[in-house]
């Protein structure tokens, strides 16, 4: 709370509150990438389950078209600073991630 305070002198402030962005942004993509190796489908998209709904047959395979803001989220954070994991989800997963 210190760090952040502007009245409070600390001599590496932006570097200490760079680091903990840092570490913030990777508690955030190892969330996100457990999350969607283990539980593949929270990323999927309404269509499916939409077409159901209203009584029309579903696109074949849509049931695992993925979200688009989670395609963004996972092309924007994870891919972007994680292609390791990126690649292993991918790999492991049904859903179609581009």
């Amino acid at each position: 709370v210190l760090i952040n305070n502007s009245q409070v002198f600390i001599e590496n402030r932006n570097a200490i509150l760079d680091k903990f962005l840092k570490d913030l942004e990777n508690i955030v993509i190892f969330h996100l990438s457990y999350l969607f190796y283990i539980k593949e489908h929270y990323m999927m998209s309404s269509d499916y389950v939409d077409s159901l709904d209203i009584g029309i047959t579903p696109e074949p395979d849509s049931q695992y078209f993925v979200a688009s803001f989670v395609q963004e989220i996972f092309d924007d954070l994870i891919t972007k600073n994680r292609a390791d994991l990126s690649a292993e989800i991918k790999k492991k997963t049904v859903m179609r991630l581009k």
